[in-house]
């Protein structure tokens, strides 16, 4: 358990460090669905685009930019600066394939957030304890 809080304070200054402003998070996304995280009045829409189960790995598309394909624990540098970090593949659940990840948005190249977006909470922030116990 010690390992895991001390790899969560690692990254949590890697991409704090990383960011200088923006959003630092940690949430899930099922394969195909998108999530709008506001950052002032505009946001970032990021999209879970493909996952491969038997690769563990998955892509996904950052206001239009897609990432390269990452397995569980890589990540990804978008052109803004931005990070998306691939924590874990889950598979079927409902039909659809399940990433946790972490992302943290620089505040750069956001996009205008349309009156009727829906905007997604995070399931949770860099800055809280892993809680997926010993399954992780």
């Amino acid at each position: 358990m010690g390992v895991k809080i001390l790899l969560s304070v690692i990254l949590t200054v890697l991409l704090a460090s990383t960011v200088s402003a923006g959003i630092v998070i940690s949430d899930s996304l099922l394969e195909g669905d998108s999530s709008v995280y506001k950052v002032g009045d505009e946001g970032y829409l990021l999209t879970l685009v493909i996952v491969d189960i038997k690769k563990k790995a998955a892509m996904f598309e950052l206001n239009g930019e897609r990432s390269s394909i990452l397995k569980e624990r890589n990540e990804h540098k978008f052109e803004d600066g931005s990070i998306i970090i691939v924590k874990n593949v889950f598979g079927d659940r409902d039909g659809k394939d399940l990433v946790d990840f972490y992302f943290a948005g620089t505040g750069k190249n956001t996009v205008p957030i349309k009156e009727d977006s829906i905007i997604r909470e995070p399931t949770g922030t860099i800055e809280g304890i892993d809680q997926c116990d010993d399954e992780c």
